[in-house]
This record gives structure tokens, sequence and C-alpha cells, in this order.
């Protein structure tokens, strides 16, 4: 492993968050862990404001005038170990721009992810930011996956990613938000190493034990974990380099299906 190898856990939501109300409870999740919390915050990249609370930090921003018909975008981070940034990343939700969901993800300094424990750390904070943001998906790897998985698709050309027609990958972590549980049903089960039911209906699944599994040189769809997920839900249903995309909402729920669930209204696995 590289020295400064991080990993990245992120959410995608569709839900309304252009609020403070809403930026407050995803603040609250990222302060929530004393070992994980940001201590810096701001609006630009690197953040400067030193802050004892993301979630006072977020339920105070106010926007300016020309902020309101834009894009969000906050920036936290902690030099403590372990060293790590966050980013809040809030759209319009205009299906006319190029972005449309909704991010919020945390990055940390992967040494220190060394026992269990540690890891459950990460694993909680990533499904209490599902919670917070009421997203529909997540995922958390280590960065050398993600970057691993990128350029195979950059050097194939594939189009950006879209959250209506397939998942990115497998990954270490995964959560489906109540959704895709309702929408795969029994094809999720049985898969991954470990799982966890979430208040509302999603399921976070433990596709390794650890993050600690990238393999230089190894082509993206050849990894083990892997394959199991590719063959129940269907190969085309993830981005890869040679799928035949779907139409929208064949492989994967739409953002409207998404939008309309009521919550804690999916069916038990």
């Amino acid at each position: 492993m590289a020295a400064r190898e991080f990993i990245l856990a992120d959410v995608m939501s569709v839900a309304d968050l252009r609020s403070n109300t809403a930026l407050g409870a995803i603040g609250r999740e990222l302060d929530r862990d004393p070992d994980l919390r940001m201590l810096r915050f701001g609006t630009s990249d690197p953040p400067r404001e030193s802050i004892t609370s993301a979630e006072a930090a977020l339920r105070e921003w106010r926007p300016s005038p020309k902020d309101e018909g834009r894009p969000w975008r906050f920036h936290m981070s902690r030099r403590d170990a372990p060293q790590g940034r966050a980013s809040v990343d809030v759209t319009t939700l205009d299906p006319t721009k190029a972005l449309y969901e909704h991010s919020v993800s945390a990055s940390y300094l992967a040494s220190w992810f060394s026992t269990p424990e540690r890891r459950d750390q990460l694993a909680a904070l990533l499904i209490r930011l599902a919670l917070a943001a009421r997203a529909f998906y997540g995922k958390a790897a280590l960065g050398s996956i993600f970057d691993q998985h990128n350029l195979e698709l950059d050097r194939a050309g594939a189009p950006p990613p879209d959250y209506e027609r397939e998942i990115p990958d497998i990954y270490w972590l995964n959560y489906f938000g109540p959704e895709y549980v309702d929408f795969f049903g029994p094809r999720l089960e049985g898969l991954g190493v470990r799982r966890e039911r979430t208040p509302g209906g999603g399921v976070l699944i433990w596709a390794t034990e650890t993050p600690f599994v990238f393999e230089p040189g190894r082509g993206v769809a050849d990894y083990e974990f892997k394959k199991l997920f590719y063959e129940a839900l269907g190969r085309e249903t993830f981005r890869s380099a040679g799928q035949r995309r779907g139409a929208t909402g064949v492989h994967v729920p739409t953002h409207a299906a998404h939008s309309a669930r009521p919550p804690g209204s999916s069916r038990p696995l």
C-alpha cells in the first residue's frame, strides 16, 4: 500500500438538501465520531476556517443572492490522524445541468484503518451520511481502486457515469438505498461477506473484509469478489469499458423512483 493512500467514502442523493437544516444534519454525522470529525471548513479548497463543529458551520452558512441558483460546495479537512478531507456538493436538482445528483464524501489516510474496529468506524460513518443525506447509493474503497477503474474507462472512451442506467462498480463497501433493495429483491441475497440493514430500508454490503485488496495490473472486472455481484445483478448493470448500456430505469431505479419513495417503505431482504 502506498504511504499516502487514502480511503474514499461517498454517497449520492436526489433528496432536497438545499437548506441549512438538511446541511446541518449532514454536518452532525460528520461530527459524531471524534476520531473522524473535520476541523476546518470553507467554500473554497483548501478550507481555512478552524471549526469545532461541521454541523454548526453548515447550519449557519447563508447563501448570497448569487448563490441561490448555483451549486453549493463545501470543503472540510482535518490534519490530525487520520488526516482527512470531506466535501458536500449540493446541486440545483436541475436535470438539464451536468451535475444532477448531490454528493457527500469523506476520505482519510488509509494506514489508520489497520484494525477491524477502525474500519467499522468508517462503515458507520458511511451509513450515517447515507441516512442524513437520504442517499440512494454509496460506496467506499481505496483511492487506488477508484483510480484503476477510472483509468480503464478513460482509455476506453467510456461516457460519464449515469446513475439512472448503471452502478459504478463493486467496492469494499456498497450502500444500496431502499429503492435498490426493492428493485433487485432476492438477487441481493447472499452477496458479500457481511451486510447491515439500515434504518429506512437500505442495506450496506461489505464485498470484502478489508479495503486493502488493490492489485496493480489486474483488470477491473477480474477481482474475484466482484464476480458474484456481476452474476446476480447483471454485468450490464455495472459501468465498464465494454458495457452495453441499457435505457434509463432498465438495470437500476430512476431518480424519480428514488425521490418518490416514502421514507422507510422498503420490503425486508
